[in-house]
């Protein structure tokens, strides 16, 4: 009986102990949701455009060392701080439009930041019909299934979307949607993933993504290489895990 008590107690310890953890992780600024760690990933702005037309070469050349594990090019962070436009389904030209926030990347941008596939498959370079195709989170995916109430589940594979950016009107079929990376907490409550839309384009030009495998090697070949380059401005770097959320 002693044991049975003794047993009991300590059980009922590890409840407590694992309900005090959990509720001090979502008292926190923010919680990781299930794209992984990005401590590893280096940001590198590129702020000026006479840069920008370098960034292929620059990516090439820092790509042959050891320390890097994979890089990638992006139009913006995808957090709130990217460009904002309105999402219409075209069968359904008449519903109200479904905001979300558009970021352009190149082919290695998913896999370079470990997101999770729901549905399809990411960017290939064997399609070239990607070129006009849409990639979005979990999400967006329910804003726009919430703006369809009352018309049934909506399958989003092949589904065609438009947009207006910069006075160019973008129109293409979903082929993936990626599983929501991060939860923003604010006073213990979620407020929530931001809803996401990823194009192929070569607007992918004013960010660099670096994932690494050793942050000191990788923050001194950044920045010998960006020397080497002689770029207009100076070399600045962030992590992105200090980014995302915005």
């Amino acid at each position: 009986m002693k044991r049975f008590i003794r047993t009991s107690i300590f059980l009922v310890f590890l409840v407590i102990v694992t309900l005090n953890i959990s509720c001090e992780k979502l008292t926190g600024d923010f919680v990781f949701n299930q794209a992984g760690d990005w401590s590893d990933v280096i940001v590198v702005p590129i702020t000026a455009d006479s840069d920008r037309d370098q960034i292929e070469y620059f990516k090439k050349a820092i790509m042959r060392d050891a320390n890097i594990v994979q890089v990638s090019a992006l139009s913006d962070i995808p957090t709130k701080s990217a460009s904002k436009v309105s999402v219409v389904l075209m069968d359904e030209v008449e519903s109200q439009g479904t905001e979300a926030y558009i970021s352009f990347v190149d082919y290695d941008f998913f896999g370079t930041l470990h997101f999770n596939l729901i549905e399809g498959r990411f960017f290939l370079k064997d399609f070239s019909s990607d070129s006009s195709a849409f990639i979005i989170n979990e999400e967006l995916l329910a804003r726009i299934q919430k703006n369809r109430s009352g018309k049934g589940y909506l399958f989003p594979m092949g589904q065609e979307l438009s947009f207006d950016y910069e006075s160019q009107k973008y129109q293409g079929r979903i082929i993936g949607v990626i599983e929501d990376y991060r939860i923003h907490v604010v006073d213990g409550k979620s407020t929530g993933s931001v809803p996401m839309i990823f194009k192929l384009s070569a607007k992918a030009n004013r960010y660099l993504v670096v994932r690494t495998s050793d942050i000191s090697a990788a923050t001194i070949l950044l920045e010998n290489t960006w020397n080497e380059f002689a770029f207009s401005v100076p070399l600045e770097m962030f992590f992105l895990s200090d980014k995302v959320p915005n």
